[in-house]
């Protein structure tokens, strides 16, 4: 029994600080709400401070086309046409990164090297051929494109064969980025973190305070042993 008794003054006990600790939460914001305020439009600030200064924009130039085999008695197929299509796609990656096709395109374009990324897609059961380059500048990117173009077909000739690109539309120099900064990401980013900075604060200034809640913290807190209470009586 005495077991049990033990038990629920221990619960109750628990209770009584878990209100007490929200309690000086509660003051804590009527305190440093102002704090958590300023916190929350700094932090906003920052995150898209960071993000327009992290900030580069790239372009892409693209230009889609039709494949069709290059032969004397042109009775090629779609079907045909849309395998070579599907393997020349399939085959871009390679020879990318085999370095071929990017040595031939510096050469073309009279610069050391190219470090733009070229990428070439096939639709679907189609021999439709797209091929897109990404750079940090917009005619450069544009620039590279033209060589692809000019000199893919040359480079791919002894892995898919003999093939002509039939030019079915083209973006030409790219009038505008195609990323662009994310500030709803930022803004939400820095209102989280100033909303948890500010939270962080106040319950800091919670836990480490230190009053009187009750008899024990007089005790406690000043030695001092109580020899009774008054109750607070509220008049009208």
């Amino acid at each position: 029994m005495d077991y049990f008794k033990k038990e629920i003054e221990e619960e109750k006990e628990y209770m009584i600080d878990l209100y007490i600790l929200i309690e000086d939460i509660r003051k804590g914001i009527e305190k440093f709400g102002w704090l958590v305020a300023v916190l929350f439009v700094i932090s906003i600030g920052i995150a898209c401070l960071i993000t327009n200064r992290g900030y580069s924009p790239y372009y892409t130039a693209s230009a889609t086309f039709t494949v069709s085999l290059n032969n004397d008695s042109g009775d090629a197929s779609i079907y045909e046409d849309s395998l070579k299509a599907y393997q020349m796609s399939k085959t871009f990656p390679y020879i990318i990164t085999s370095g071929v096709l990017k040595s031939v395109i510096a050469t073309d374009l009279g610069v050391a090297s190219v470090s733009e990324s070229i990428s070439a897609e096939n639709v679907e059961d189609t021999n439709l051929f797209t091929l897109k380059v990404e750079s940090y500048n917009a005619q450069r990117a544009f620039d590279i494109l033209q060589s692809v173009i000019r000199n893919y077909p040359k480079v791919a000739v002894t892995v898919v064969g003999s093939t002509h690109l039939n030019m079915l539309d083209e973006t030409g120099i790219p009038n505008e980025p195609a990323n662009h900064p994310n500030y709803k990401k930022s803004v939400i980013i820095g209102a989280l973190t100033g909303v948890f900075l500010g939270g962080l604060v106040i319950l800091i200034y919670a836990l480490s305070r230190r009053t009187i809640h009750k008899l024990e913290d007089l005790t406690k807190l000043c030695n001092i042993k109580p020899l009774g209470t008054l109750p607070e009586a509220i008049f009208k």
